[in-house]
């Protein structure tokens, strides 16, 4: 009641005065003294719960969008993470944090640099060594073909 009193009070200012009982207002609307200008507050006040309704609705709904986008972020993050395992299959998925792209960068970035040192540092020591190059080729193994696929094999061959 007191909010309704309120903005009739902020309504009237806006309409060019506050509400009088004047002749006026009686004459033209053939009733008491203000009951023109009630009315019309009353329609104004409607129409605005109307609108903070409809935007409540609004809101919810686009609540509801966020938290769908924020699924699908969530999902493309867990893809990321995936694909940074595949790549980067030397360095542990446990090195690889953060929950945003930007986030699982940096900490690769971490991961990677931790990765190079701990080889650096055994190669240094002598514990591990990196050939030089790619492994002998050897030729196939023909024991498990039968005679017919080892004829084929020995035609693509030529």
């Amino acid at each position: 009641m007191a909010e309704e009193k309120e903005a009739i009070a902020v309504a009237g200012e806006a309409g060019g005065g506050a509400v009088s009982g004047s002749g006026e207002q009686a004459a033209a609307g053939g009733g008491p003294p203000g009951t023109d200008r009630v009315k019309e507050l009353e329609l104004c006040l409607a129409e605005q719960k109307q609108k903070g309704e409809a935007m409540e609705q609004s809101l919810k709904d686009m609540g509801g969008e966020l938290e769908k986008v924020r699924g699908e972020l969530g999902q493309v993050g867990a893809r990321y993470r995936e694909l940074l395992y595949a790549v980067h299959p030397d360095v542990p998925s446990e090195l690889i944090a953060g929950s945003t792209i930007p986030e699982m960068d940096a900490s690769l970035e971490k991961a990677t640099a931790l990765v190079e040192k701990i080889k650096a540092s055994l190669i240094r020591q002598g514990k591990i060594s990196i050939p030089a190059g790619a492994p002998a080729r050897s030729s196939p193994d023909w024991s498990n073909l039968t005679p017919r696929d080892k004829i084929k094999a020995g035609i693509r061959q030529k």
